[in-house]
């Protein structure tokens, strides 16, 4: 039970290394060498010792791997496990696993937890989220706020692409015969744009979102692929008449 209670120590221990730079500064474009908590931060720093305890608290739950740290005087060293390494900026957008954690650990969202039981209490008033900000739901939130519906959107893209790109490792052919293709519920259109870049028989690439979304999505430009390519906008919680979905 102490540890169901302590449990959110984790989320936030990772939040506050993915804010810190600790993953990419550990990677070091692949070296991956363990380092201290000293190296870690800037030189002088006074304490580096609660750094350290996050890196072992998130050491424990398989992120980094620790090394030394057996004698006196010698440093602990971490470096990042597989796990770990799923929060290093790598495919087409530069995203991560990292932009996941911190969109699901923003203020608004995280401030929604402590009234989960309103929602029991009360089913037909506001969402848990709404009441923590304001009578503001969710999706009209990232609509309004620019910063967060960026974190949103990167949050998305670093976990489609990984799927993605195993996807159509073993599933490419699977697009044979398709002339337009429709992403539905495609956010910034990244996964959209990686099947274009394997699949050169797809001539047109309609992102189907949300208007908020669509509108803060990067334009596809540049290669052959992208030329019919565009971005509907119409409501995803509506019934619309589409035929063109490939799955």
């Amino acid at each position: 039970m102490m540890e169901l209670a302590n449990m959110i120590s984790v989320p936030m221990a990772l939040t506050a290394v993915i804010r810190l730079g600790v993953p990419s500064a550990v990677w070091a474009g692949g070296a991956n060498a363990p380092l201290s908590a000293a190296e870690l931060l800037p030189e002088g720093h006074p304490d580096p010792s609660v750094l350290e305890r996050l890196l072992r608290l998130l050491a424990s739950r398989g992120v980094f791997s620790e090394h030394g740290g057996g004698s006196a005087g010698s440093p602990r060293r971490f470096a990042l496990t597989a796990v770990g390494r799923t929060l290093v900026p790598s495919g087409p957008s530069g995203a991560s696993y990292a932009d996941y954690v911190l969109q699901h650990h923003q203020d608004a969202l995280v401030s929604a937890w402590p009234r989960l039981h309103e929602a029991v209490l009360d089913p037909a008033g506001p969402e848990p989220f709404a009441r923590a900000n304001a009578g503001v739901p969710a999706y009209a939130y990232y609509g309004r706020d620019r910063e967060a519906n960026e974190v949103m959107l990167r949050a998305m893209t670093g976990v489609s692409e990984p799927f993605m790109e195993a996807l159509l490792d073993g599933y490419a052919a699977g697009f044979e015969g398709v002339a337009t293709l429709v992403d539905v519920g495609g956010s910034s259109g990244a996964c959209l744009e990686m099947i274009m870049r394997r699949v050169d028989t797809i001539r047109e690439g309609i992102n189907f979102d949300l208007p908020d979304v669509v509108a803060a999505a990067p334009p596809i430009v540049g290669t052959e692929y992208s030329v019919a390519c565009s971005s509907i906008t119409l409501s995803a919680f509506r019934s619309h008449p589409i035929t063109l979905v490939a799955w």
